[in-house]
């Protein structure tokens, strides 16, 4: 699949790319199955996007769906929220039961995207945002788990743990990430936590005899817990812990990186592949007197990090993105001067798909009149 979020429009006009994303597909399947009218009308919202190549086990969405119950506090028109949707005169006389979305999605969906489930939220409640947090979801919010996997091979993994340790709590990661001139202002983002998880022992079966081979080819995860991440902020990283794990670099060129002062400017490396990375799971406050889940393990997991009470108490009006761009410091002249032609180069590729897009409207114009 081509990402989990949408592509954008400029880029299927000018054809470069064919929009094969998850989100897509989720949107036709429930057009399909007459579940919404317009994705633009039904407050849509997701947790996290993925790139091309990154898989999710646990994404969330949070949007309005039609409903077969005709009462309920949470129930409005997805047009005007103003007005009362299912008024309480008319209820059968029969109980309804809810659809099944799960299973309803699920059957026009393809084999390689699947609903695990659903349930009702409040109308404030939104996939992205109470889970990173701002003060109107801060409550609720706790955040993202992602894994890399891969095989131990020659990897040094105690040293790989070393450098992954020192990435925990708030840090400038602009020298881990791909530099957003566009949406991103603040590279301050906050890991709870980071660790090594072993996955599964190399071995091979052979009917009911399996035999286990060396340590090489045990499979490994680097698991990242965090409340917000930059873009290919993952992938910068391991490529790092890479580096690391070889021999090639000491664990502690992170803190270098991660200390702007000592490291003003990005060095080059080629980013790790994306297709091993994955959007382990999303985590939300399971409330008081939740039962035994994933999500609820990784919840204590997080709250039990010392910085999460810091981020608790500042309760900052806008945590990131609040100062004004600045890249004199991140960038050198090469890269500046990269980044204006690149910027350029986009702006005239989207003029160029943008006059063409008018010239065919013209051309269909000009045709139905001429009918």
């Amino acid at each position: 699949m081509g990402g989990f979020a949408q592509h954008d429009s400029s880029q299927l006009i000018e054809g470069v790319l064919s929009d094969n994303s998850i989100e897509t597909t989720l949107f036709t399947a429930l057009k399909r199955v007459n579940l919404i009218d317009d994705i633009t009308k039904c407050h849509y919202q997701r947790c996290g996007r993925t790139d091309v190549g990154v898989s999710a086990f646990n994404q969330v969405v949070s949007l309005y769906l039609r409903s077969n119950l005709r009462t309920g506090a949470e129930f409005v028109d997805e047009y005007d929220p103003s007005v009362v949707y299912n008024p309480p005169d008319s209820i059968p006389s029969k109980p309804l039961e809810e659809f099944d979305y799960s299973t309803v999605l699920n059957k026009v969906l393809p084999s390689n995207i699947r609903v695990t489930g659903w349930c009702p939220v409040s109308r404030d409640f939104s996939a992205r945002f109470s889970c990173c947090g701002t003060p109107s979801f801060w409550s609720p919010r706790v955040g993202r788990v992602y894994r890399y996997y891969f095989l131990r091979r020659g990897n040094d993994i105690e040293r790989m743990r070393l450098a992954l340790k020192q990435l925990e709590g708030e840090h400038d990661f602009r020298n881990f990430c791909r530099i957003d001139t566009i949406n991103v202002c603040d590279f301050t983002r906050t890991i709870f936590k980071g660790d090594v998880v072993e996955i599964k022992k190399g071995c091979v079966s052979f009917g009911r005899l399996t035999v286990r081979m060396d340590s090489e080819h045990d499979v490994l995860a680097i698991e990242i817990i965090g409340r917000a991440f930059l873009w290919h902020q993952i992938r910068c990283i391991m490529s790092v812990l890479f580096l690391v794990g070889s021999g090639k670099e000491s664990p502690d060129v992170v803190s270098q990186l991660l200390d702007i002062q000592k490291s003003p400017k990005k060095p080059q490396y080629i980013m790790a592949d994306p297709e091993p990375l994955v959007l382990y799971d999303c985590i939300f406050n399971p409330g008081d007197n939740a039962p035994d889940s994933q999500n609820k393990r990784y919840f204590d997991i997080i709250k039990a990090s010392p910085y999460f009470d810091a981020i608790e108490a500042s309760n900052e009006d806008t945590k990131y993105n609040s100062a004004p761009c600045c890249f004199s410091n991140s960038l050198s002249d090469y890269g500046v001067q990269r980044l204006m032609d690149d910027m350029q180069s986009h702006l005239y590729t989207q003029s160029i798909a943008l006059s063409r897009y008018e010239q065919v409207m013209e051309a269909l114009q000009a045709e139905y009149a001429a009918k």
